[in-house]
């Protein structure tokens, strides 16, 4: 449980005499925040109308000092190396395609230098594997090193800090924001000229059916956690047991795999409502990877082939959209048959030879009109009953990862299944006698994403009470893990500050997405309960989630193509190749004008605009001029400067003689 210190600062937030004045404050060092303030710093660089003199005074707020410049995702609260991205290196890239400022290595670079630099030959060939499968704080170590070259290039004309604390509360009353923090024993106020919330993924997502297990030591909620350590070791010191894993997607894989990793003997079961898993991407050689792709990795000829139609289900969204304003069909008829006829269509493209993240990486750019289509219920709907399916068909698992699951399969040690929990009174799982207990209900699974996996009868009965009529048995676990990812919680005890934000009106959950918080499409800024815009108070990354999935934005791995995203983590893995979610239109434009104390009346064009026939601003293209730019692949996803690394890599790996 949280320590939480008492302070009675409720109604005197906004006569506080602030303690800290900064001109833009960042909340979070995740990946959006890192990049937000990469970003920002090389905006700062080449800004000529900035000198040394008069540096932009920049804070960046993070809760803990092991996740700086690196969240929860990347940095080293989670004390396990062994944690590996799902995506591979050329795909991992906080920059717009083709826009790799001169002098700041691509993720690749950055691999391949620590190959050449390492002690033998074993050493390098181990690193080169990680442009396959890279470890995920081997990214945050990257990110950190771009912060260091970022400020590098700003020089004197920027200065930066970091504080150790978490926000509480924020009040919009006077002319510029201020945050009331909590650092170790003491609160303090923190004013800026502009706020970017960047608070990530703040809380494992509790299901009911644990409510009564929470505080067992038998249970661990968080594999990322500082806790996630004892409890692994503690098990590992044990003779060989049954370990359930609750969920069946990428974190359930990383729960998995740390148990794998670590050498642990016994059963591990993995459990979710249709047992669907990620499908895996196929290994090649390192010098066919650096020239081409994964096996499975989207290729840029087949998208092209997917272009030429516009997905056929369509048809049924506006055809539908008609019968809702007839007032001829129900909500969830209406959603039904919006996704039977995705799933229809999806099921035509894979026998077509098409891959499910060719597939709906394509489709994810008509979500905005599904959005403009449709109600807020249906949209709603759609994402949230259908997420695991959209989710493990989006995208896929690195070669390493898929090898050891695979292997454990096979031998038995590890299964997955599809089925329910119960969280019914007196089901819910109890801790007794040592043993976690669960009633559990089977059901037939869909296996791995890919083919015709997920594709079938609809059922009608969405509220899932289905499952109460189906037959339970109670199993007994030696310890039980939870792999069902983070979200933003709006929780007092858990996520003070968003509750605090929905309880004042200062944010309300996001109506089409019911994930993150309502934002104004044009630059991210901060929406109201009553629907007006909280100036100066930005949001990126997850809490910019629903915003994102239902706005026009740029997609980064793909230059002049607009559209939303699918899920939060697939938010988040986009938001790597190219940083899009923390790339805030507008941010530096307003910055400059606070800091001259001009009336913010006009702000640049938005991505949303210049979706619709305008302009893109210099900062939204991501275009900072010809002196800060290099030449990229151009071919859809960024990709390091192939011939430089094929010759890079001969060295490493050429035959000693």
């Amino acid at each position: 449980m949280r320590n939480c210190i008492s302070f009675n600062y409720e109604d005197k937030l906004a006569e506080t005499q602030a303690d800290q004045r900064h001109d833009l404050v960042i909340v979070g060092s995740g990946l959006a925040g890192t990049v937000t303030l990469v970003q920002e710093l090389l905006r700062i660089s080449a800004d000529k109308n900035i000198t040394p003199d008069k540096p932009v005074d920049i804070a960046i707020l993070e809760r803990y000092p092991q996740q700086k410049f690196g969240g929860v995702a990347y940095g080293k609260t989670a004390d396990f190396e062994q944690f590996r991205l799902n995506l591979s290196a050329k795909r991992a890239t906080p920059f717009m395609a083709d826009d790799i400022p001169a002098g700041f290595p691509s993720f690749p670079d950055y691999i391949i230098g620590l190959a050449n630099n390492a002690d033998d030959r074993q050493q390098k060939e181990r690193i080169l594997g990680y442009l396959e499968n890279p470890p995920r704080q081997l990214f945050g170590d990257y990110l950190g090193r771009l912060v260091d070259l970022a400020l590098e290039k700003a020089g004197g004309k920027a200065k930066v800090t970091t504080e150790i604390g978490e926000a509480l509360d924020m009040d919009v009353t006077g002319p510029s924001p201020k945050l009331m923090v909590r650092m170790k024993d003491k609160m303090q106020t923190i004013e800026a000229g502009q706020v970017v919330l960047a608070t990530g993924q703040r809380e494992i997502l509790r299901p009911e059916f644990v409510k009564d297990i929470v505080d067992s030591p038998l249970y661990l909620e968080n594999i990322y956690s500082s806790n996630a350590k004892p409890f692994y070791d503690k098990l590992l010191g044990q003779p060989p047991g049954h370990a359930l894993i609750i969920g069946t997607g990428l974190s359930a894989d990383d729960a998995a795999l740390r148990l794998l990793q670590s050498g642990y003997k016994g059963k591990i079961t993995m459990i979710s409502r249709n047992g669907l898993e990620h499908a895996g991407y196929g290994a090649v050689s390192v010098e066919e990877y650096l020239k081409n792709s994964l096996v499975g990795e989207p290729r840029p000829e087949k998208k092209r082939e997917l272009e030429k139609t516009p997905p056929r289900f369509m048809r049924v969204v506006n055809a539908q959209a008609r019968q809702i304003k007839e007032k001829n069909k129900s909500l969830d008829d209406v959603e039904r048959d919006v996704v039977t006829a995705m799933r229809r269509e999806f099921g035509v493209l894979m026998k077509r030879g098409y891959t499910p993240e060719e597939v709906l990486g394509y489709w994810e750019r008509f979500i905005p009109d599904i959005g403009n289509a449709l109600p807020d219920s249906v949209c709603a709907n759609i994402y949230n009953r259908h997420a695991t399916w959209l989710g493990t068909h989006r995208v896929g698992t690195t070669p390493e990862n898929t090898r050891i699951m695979e292997e454990a399969r096979k031998s038995g040690q590890l299964e997955v299944v599809a089925g329910f929990i119960s969280a019914e009174d007196g089901e819910r799982m109890s801790e007794k006698n040592g043993k976690i207990v669960a009633a559990i209900s089977r059901r037939a699974r869909v296996e791995r994403a890919g083919g015709d996996n997920g594709i079938g009868g609809m059922p009608r009965n969405w509220d899932s009470s289905f499952q109460r009529n189906m037959p339970k048995e109670t199993l007994e676990f030696d310890v039980v893990i939870a792999g069902l990812g983070n979200a933003v919680t709006y929780d007092k005890s858990r996520d003070p500050f968003w509750a605090k934000m929905i309880e004042k009106g200062l944010a309300i959950p996001h109506r089409k997405a019911q994930d993150g918080i309502e934002l104004d499409p044009d630059d991210l800024t901060l929406m109201d309960a009553k629907g007006k815009r909280v100036e100066n108070v930005t949001a990126v990354g997850i809490p910019a989630f629903g915003a994102t999935m239902y706005g026009h934005f740029p997609h980064p791995e793909e230059p002049g193509v607009y559209g939303g995203r699918i899920l939060p983590f697939t938010a988040n893995i986009v938001g790597i190749t190219g940083g899009i979610l923390a790339m805030v239109p507008g941010l530096h434009e307003r910055l400059i004008l606070d800091r001259e104390q001009l009336p913010v009346q006009q702000t640049v064009l938005s991505a949303a605009s210049a979706a619709k026939g305008g302009t893109l601003s210099q900062m939204q293209r991501g275009d900072l001029g010809p002196e800060f730019t290099q030449a990229g692949s151009g071919e859809g996803v960024a990709a390091p400067s192939t011939a430089a690394l094929n010759k890079a890599v001969a060295e490493t790996i050429k035959p000693k003689r």
